[in-house]
Formats: C-alpha cells, sequence, structure tokens
C-alpha cells in the first residue's frame, strides 16, 4: 500500500498541507568508521552483484546494510523498522521502505514515535521519492502530534543518498547529495540525524 500517488512533486506536497519549503547546510557532527563488516560487504555487492538489477537487490544488499551499520551506535534508543506500515488518514497512509523510531521499553515488537522514513528512489527518481518521503514526513509528525519536534528524511538509490527534515511547518532540504563509495561519509551523515533523533528523545 503507497501514500497518495496524486501528488507527485515535492512541490504537490507541501501545497497540498500549506508547508513552507527552505534549504539548509547540514553540519556532519559524528565520526564514526563503517565497521570492517560493512566495508567487505559492500566490496564484495559492488565486485559480484548486480545489485542495481532489482529494486530489491539494491535495498538489501545497500541501503539496508548502511541503515544497520548506523544504527548500531544508537541501539540503546532507536530501532528500524522495515515496511511497518503507519496510517494517519485516507492520504497520509501507506508502507515506508524503512523507519527508523525510538526504542520502546516494553519491547522491540511495540512501534512508538517514528523520526526518520527512508525511502528508496526506484528507479532513480528522486522527484517521485521526494513526494513520498515528504508525504511519510507529514504522516509521522500528524501521528507523533508533535510538531515541534524534527521529523528526518533520506531518499537513496543505493549510490546517492539525499536529506531533510520537517520542522513545524516547514520542511528544510539539505543541500547537497552524498554518494559511495564514500561510505564513511554517508554514514556519519546518518549518523548525525540518528544522534539528533536519540536527544529528542532522551530531553
Amino acid at each position: 500500500m503507497a501514500f497518495n500517488k496524486k501528488n507527485k512533486t515535492l512541490e504537490d506536497v507541501l501545497l497540498k498541507y500549506n508547508l513552507q519549503y527552505r534549504e539548509s547546510l547540514l553540519s556532519i557532527e559524528t565520526n564514526f568508521e563503517p565497521t570492517e563488516v560493512l566495508k567487505s560487504d559492500l566490496e564484495f555487492t559492488f565486485k559480484e552483484v548486480d545489485y542495481k538489477a532489482s529494486e530489491a537487490a539494491i535495498r538489501e544488499t545497500v541501503i539496508f546494510p548502511i541503515l544497520k551499520d548506523a544504527m548500531k551506535h544508537f541501539s540503546d534508543d532507536l530501532t528500524i523498522w522495515i515496511e511497518k506500515p503507519i496510517n494517519y488518514d485516507k492520504d497520509l497512509s501507506g508502507v515506508p521502505d524503512y523507519l527508523i523510531a525510538k526504542k520502546s521499553a516494553k519491547g522491540k515488537i511495540f512501534f512508538d514515535s517514528p523520526c526518520v522514513a527512508v525511502v528508496e528512489a526506484k528507479r532513480d527518481d528522486f522527484i517521485g521519492g521526494w513526494a513520498q518521503s515528504a508525504l511519510e514526513m507529514f504522516a509521522i509528525q500528524k501521528i507523533n502530534d508533535k510538531t515541534e519536534l524534527p521529523v528526518y528524511g533520506i531518499v537513496t538509490n543505493g549510490d546517492t543518498w539525499q536529506f531533510a527534515v520537517l520542522i513545524g511547518d516547514t520542511f528544510i532540504a539539505y543541500r547537497g547529495s552524498y554518494s559511495l563509495p564514500d561510505v564513511k561519509e554517508v554514514l556519519n551523515v546518518l549518523c548525525t540525524i540518528l544522534a539528533n533523533c536519540q536527544k529528542q528523545f532522551k530531553s
């Protein structure tokens, strides 16, 4: 189940929900090294696997391993969900590729306070990817019912990663893209965002 496909661009979504658009630089505030497991897995994938053969291949061999490596630094407070349905209303309902959320004190099977939506840019379609991500971010904001807290969005085709944040009624696109094979930079942009989520849940 996908979010409302009538909104084909980011502009469509922002106009529909009366959101403002801004751009900003993202300051990378962490300095983690990718694990040897991640580096070895990606090296094998790039050399031996036709990982661009399908959307599933990109998600399983590139996107999820990078997300999982970043999450290892924040697993005391955050958890990752794969294709977890969210539902606010008929237009703001669907199944995000990945969600990162607050770790529930009740255990890992309980869903609590998502803060990051990750969208795979199908067929390298970043325009459609950002329309999808903005809908997911706005749905999360409504579900959490805390407009003052940031909700982050990530759109990636595996090789290129782009980032944004929704705060109140303002969608802020972080300028620039981050690309493999510089996995350390991609990892630390992710970790900077996860550190911000961790702080908001501890405050």
